[in-house]
C-alpha cells in the first residue's frame, strides 16, 4: 500500500513520522523547562504558587506500602480498638501494641484518616488521633500542616486536632504565615487561628499587631480577633486606634474595617483592662459609630468592663430605634 499524497509506501511513512512526533514532543518539553540551554543563566524560580485544593478522591500522600501481614495486624487491631464495648485496660493493650508498631505505620493511619473513601475503614478517626498522639509522631508535624490547605473542612478539623496533639508553640510561626497569606481562605485562617491560640505563643504578637494596624489587609479582622484571645495587653494601643476608623475619611466603612472595628472592640473587652481613655472610647463608638455591629460589641465590652459606667452613661440610648442595641441594653440596666 502506498500514501496517496507522497507516493512512498506506508510502511515507510508511519514510523518516520512517529519518530517526528516523538522528537518533536521531547523538544517542546527541553524548551518548556528551560534545561536544553547552556548559554543562558538559568531563570530565578519564580515563588511557588499556592497549592490549588485537591480533588475530592486525592485526599491521600504518598505513604510507604506495608507489609500484607503488618496491615492486617493494624487494621484488627483499629478494628477491635474502635468498638465501643471494649474497656479501659484492652484499649490500653491495644493501644500499646499498635505505638509499638512504630513509626513504619504512622504515615499510613493518617493516610487512613484522611482518605475520600470514608467506608473503607471500620474505625474511628479520632482513634487515629490518639493513637498517633500516643507514638508522638511529631515527623507528621510538615506533612500535617501542608494538608491544612489541600483538604475540606471535616479533614481540616482532623488535622487541627493532631496538630494540637503532636506539635507545639514552634507552630506558631508558620501557622501565622498561613494566616498572613492575603490569598489564604476564611475558614482556613480560622483553623490556624485556633491553633494559634492554643499554643498561646507570645513572640507572634509583634506580627499580628503589624498586620492589625493595616486595617485595608485582608487578616486584619483575623489578627485584631486573635490578639484579644491571646490576651495582649501591648495591643491595646493598637486596637484602641482602629476603633476610630469609623471617624476616618481615608478608610470609609466596608466589611473590611467593619470586622476590625468589631473585632478591636471585641478583644478590649476579652484583654480585661478598663482606664477612663479605654471606656471613652468604646462609649465613643456606641454612640456614633457607622456600623451597628461595631455598635452592638463596643457596648458588649461595656457591659463586661464597667457595667456601672455604661449605666451612668448610656441612660439617654435606652429608646435607641435600633434593636440590637436596644437589647443589650435591656440587659445592662436589668439588674440596676
Amino acid at each position: 500500500m502506498v500514501d496517496s499524497t507522497t507516493g512512498h509506501p506506508l510502511y515507510q511513512t508511519q514510523p518516520i513520522m512517529k519518530r517526528l512526533h516523538i522528537t518533536s514532543f521531547l523538544l517542546l518539553a527541553l524548551l518548556g523547562t528551560g534545561s536544553c540551554s547552556r548559554d543562558k543563566p538559568p531563570r530565578s524560580p519564580k515563588p511557588p504558587a499556592p497549592s490549588p485544593p485537591l480533588p475530592k478522591q486525592s485526599h491521600r500522600f504518598p505513604t510507604p506500602e506495608l507489609p500484607p501481614e503488618t496491615r492486617k495486624t493494624a487494621l484488627d487491631l483499629l478494628e477491635k480498638y474502635g468498638n465501643p464495648n471494649l474497656d479501659d485496660a484492652r484499649a490500653v493493650e491495644i493501644r500499646k501494641r499498635l505505638v509499638q508498631m512504630g513509626h513504619p505505620i504512622s504515615s499510613w493511619l493518617l493516610s487512613r484518616m484522611l482518605s475520600s473513601d470514608r467506608t473503607q475503614h471500620p474505625f474511628r478517626d479520632e482513634d487515629i488521633v490518639e493513637i498517633l498522639q500516643a507514638m508522638e509522631a511529631k515527623h507528621l508535624v510538615p506533612t500535617c500542616l501542608d494538608l491544612l490547605s489541600r483538604v475540606d473542612a471535616s479533614r481540616r478539623r482532623l488535622l487541627a486536632d493532631l496538630l494540637l496533639k503532636i506539635g507545639t508553640s514552634k507552630l506558631s510561626g508558620p501557622l501565622t504565615d498561613i494566616i498572613l497569606r492575603p490569598n489564604t481562605d476564611r475558614s482556613l485562617r480560622m483553623t490556624c487561628a485556633g491553633l494559634l491560640i492554643r499554643f498561646r505563643n507570645p513572640e507572634t504578637v509583634q506580627r499580628l499587631l503589624k498586620v492589625a494596624s493595616t486595617p485595608e489587609h485582608p487578616a486584619a479582622p483575623i489578627s485584631t480577633y486573635i490578639l484579644g484571645r491571646l490576651q495582649a495587653p501591648e495591643a491595646l494601643p493598637v486596637l484602641l486606634n482602629i476603633l476610630t476608623l469609623g471617624h476616618n475619611p481615608r478608610f470609609p466603612p466596608d466589611a473590611l474595617t467593619d470586622n476590625c472595628r468589631a473585632e478591636a472592640a471585641q478583644s478590649i473587652s476579652l484583654i480585661g483592662i478598663s482606664n477612663r481613655s479605654i471606656l471613652d472610647a468604646l462609649e465613643s463608638s456606641v454612640r456614633s459609630d457607622p456600623s451597628i455591629s461595631v455598635r452592638v460589641r463596643a457596648l458588649e465590652a461595656l457591659e463586661t468592663l464597667d457595667i456601672e459606667f455604661a449605666r451612668k452613661r448610656l441612660e439617654d440610648l435606652r429608646e435607641v430605634p435600633q434593636p440590637a442595641i436596644r437589647e443589650v441594653l435591656e440587659r445592662i440596666f436589668a439588674g440596676s
